[in-house]
């Protein structure tokens, strides 16, 4: 048999425990720097297998080493652990427990695949050592960064590494990708507008933060112009808040957004756009406007010859490939791909009709595609090990 096909076979016969640690994982969700239970859960599973388990990896950030039976390179394969500030409305058993918490992202699915992954490579005897490191906080682009600072891709050394994200509007069964540049650049950022809080019916003892607000919104929808046509650009606002009464002015308003471009020349000028805005409207209103921009995350850039290597694992799987166009999400994956050759992959679920999207209260996916995902991650690692040792 194949060896392709001996890994799908394995990773069949796992469904119902992968399904189970899915369930789990997503009836107790967590969000980004939370993720105390799900990285204890993930740990007990890892040293259940017989792997070699680090915890408090850039914070609750785990990491299991699988080492082989011969030595050689390193590959790596990243997961990511926290849940979105959302509330489910979908009506299923395995429903979040966490009031307005839930996996609407699909990271329980992605924990699940890599876990499957890590059963199956660990039955076999690898030509080197794969890494299994499990990321906190990537919604809020901090995690890999903060595992990084730790050495996560140190010690040993990672040498390629890979990641699958689900994709709900994607053929179930479906590999996306994309060689390159394929995923934003994203910052965010933080404006908010001081003036003087007083009675709705006095607005002359005031000094109303809301109208400055407002043009700075506005003005902020011009900045796309002021860059080159080509260099894509989006920027949204995504929170504006101030004021809780309807007759009371409120002291301040807070808007706060963010900023996708694959040119850093493009997020250099857009940024220095955004400073001008708030400097000038502010004062012309008599309020004092302030921004701040958080870290952000650099464009994703799949390597080549991962990439290729990728496709070749899913083609062998009996997985349909795609290419995929740019798009202006973004992913910290970005920073791991700064150290070491790498690539994500897209991983379709949809069914039929076009489903749910990522990030809304509906969110769910068929779980027949655990399987799936763990056996493209398990053939992604032996491959890339055995091309290493050629």
């Amino acid at each position: 048999m194949a060896e392709s096909e001996r890994i799908k076979k394995m990773a069949a016969a796992m469904l119902p425990r992968l399904r189970a640690w899915r369930r789990d994982f997503h009836q107790y969700p967590e969000l980004s720097g939370q993720e105390k239970r799900t990285s204890a859960k993930i740990a007990e599973i890892l040293r259940g297998l017989g792997l070699r388990v680090q915890t408090g990896v850039g914070g609750l950030g785990v990491v299991g080493l699988l080492p082989g039976g011969q030595p050689g390179p390193t590959v790596a394969l990243r997961a990511d652990m926290d849940a979105l500030p959302v509330g489910e409305i979908n009506r299923v058993p395995y429903c979040s427990r966490q009031p307005g918490v839930m996996h609407a992202c699909g990271h329980d699915a992605h924990m699940t695949m890599a876990l499957g992954a890590a059963t199956i490579l660990s039955r076999h005897k690898l030509p080197g050592a794969v890494k299994f490191i499990f990321q906190p906080a990537e919604e809020t682009v901090t995690g890999a960064a903060a595992m990084i600072g730790e050495g996560v891709m140190r010690n040993p050394k990672v040498d390629a590494i890979f990641a699958l994200h689900v994709k709900p509007d994607l053929e179930f069964g479906a590999v996306s990708l994309r060689d390159g540049l394929s995923m934003a650049a994203g910052i965010h950022f933080t404006i908010r507008v001081a003036g003087r809080g007083g009675h709705g019916a006095r607005p002359d003892q005031a000094i109303d933060p809301l109208p400055p607000a407002h043009q700075i919104y506005a003005a902020l929808q011009t900045i796309r112009r002021n860059l080159p046509p080509a260099d894509p650009c989006v920027l949204s606002i995504c929170a504006f808040n101030g004021g809780r009464v309807a007759n009371i002015i409120p002291a301040s308003v807070e808007l706060r957004g963010t900023l996708r471009t694959y040119a850093a020349a493009a997020q250099r000028q857009a940024l220095r756009e955004i400073r001008a805005i708030v400097r000038n409207i502010a004062p012309a209103f008599h309020t004092r406007g302030t921004v701040e921009f958080s870290t952000g995350t650099p464009a994703l850039n799949n390597a080549a010859g991962p990439a290729a290597l990728l496709r070749r694992a899913a083609t062998g799987l009996r997985m349909p490939v795609q290419t995929i166009e740019r798009m202006m999400v973004s992913e910290d994956f970005a920073f791991f791909q700064r150290q070491a050759p790498g690539v994500l992959a897209w991983l379709g679920t949809r069914r039929g009709r076009r489903g749910c999207n990522l990030h809304t209260p509906d969110f769910d996916f068929d779980e027949n595609i655990l399987p799936q995902g763990a056996a493209l991650l398990a053939a992604c690692a032996l491959d890339q090990l055995q091309a290493g040792k050629s």
